[in-house]
């Protein structure tokens, strides 16, 4: 909560968002009712990501819901699109417009989320190497029970999702996985230009470092990428042969 500072933890077992006091101090529980993958706080509202169907009685998920400060449920929708009752992630961030973007696993599409419904903000649409409606639910079946030739073969022929979206007054970054390859894409808003590659140097080190998921945004607007130190470590130490500088 960037007003008061609180930061806001969800208790998995007891299906409880716990709040903490800026100095860690326990201050308070809401009840949240049910499972939750993924959520973001953004005044006035809790948003919630659940992956799964909320009980078997459910012919339609809606796996978003928005919740007030007090657990209340204000609003239930986003229709799965594959309906199946399979796991598929979800991720919510916020612009620098303020607004609530979400996106979801083997979805071309991000939304704005408010407390009237998704409202399409983005679709990805990556030429003949989009993965139709039908190929991701040929891949949702191989996940269960598994088929890893079948996974391997959809996976090297299409882009399997785009994720990690974060979004500045300008940028636009994520993420987009083909033939087990995770490229890094920037959008251009002013320019409308997309570029897509398969790692950043590393300003520091010079080194290329797979940012994976470890992207964020700073709350004037920043891209930020960050890496543990051990990892830091790790990859300076395979380099030193091929960059004694860095020594």
């Amino acid at each position: 909560n960037r007003e008061t500072k609180s930061l806001y933890v969800f208790d998995d077992t007891r299906k409880k968002l716990l709040t903490y006091r800026p100095d860690g101090s326990f201050a308070g529980s809401i009840d949240a009712h049910n499972n939750c993958d993924a959520f973001l706080y953004n005044p006035p509202f809790f948003y919630v990501y659940n992956t799964y169907k909320y009980s078997p009685k459910d012919t339609i998920s809606k796996p978003v819901r928005v919740l007030d400060l007090q657990g209340n449920e204000k609003a239930r929708y986003l229709a799965d699109y594959l309906q199946t009752a399979m796991t598929v992630d979800g991720q919510f961030t916020r612009n620098t417009e303020g607004q609530t973007l979400f996106c979801q696993e083997l979805n071309d599409t991000v939304y704005v989320c408010d407390e009237q419904g998704a409202h399409v903000r983005y679709i990805f649409d990556f030429g003949d190497n989009t993965m139709t409606p039908e190929k991701k639910l040929e891949y949702m079946e191989a996940l269960y029970p598994q088929n890893l030739k079948k996974q391997l073969q959809l996976q090297r022929d299409y882009f399997m999702k785009a994720s990690n979206v974060w979004e500045t007054d300008r940028w636009l970054f994520f993420n987009a996985l083909k033939g087990l390859v995770n490229f890094y894409g920037v959008y251009d808003k002013e320019e409308k230009q997309a570029y897509v590659q398969t790692g950043f140097e590393d300003d520091l080190y010079h080194i290329g470092v797979p940012l994976g998921s470890n992207v964020g945004m700073t709350p004037d607007g920043k891209a930020i990428a960050y890496a543990n130190a051990n990892y830091i470590r790790d990859m300076v130490r395979k380099q030193l042969p091929n960059n004694p500088s860095l020594e």
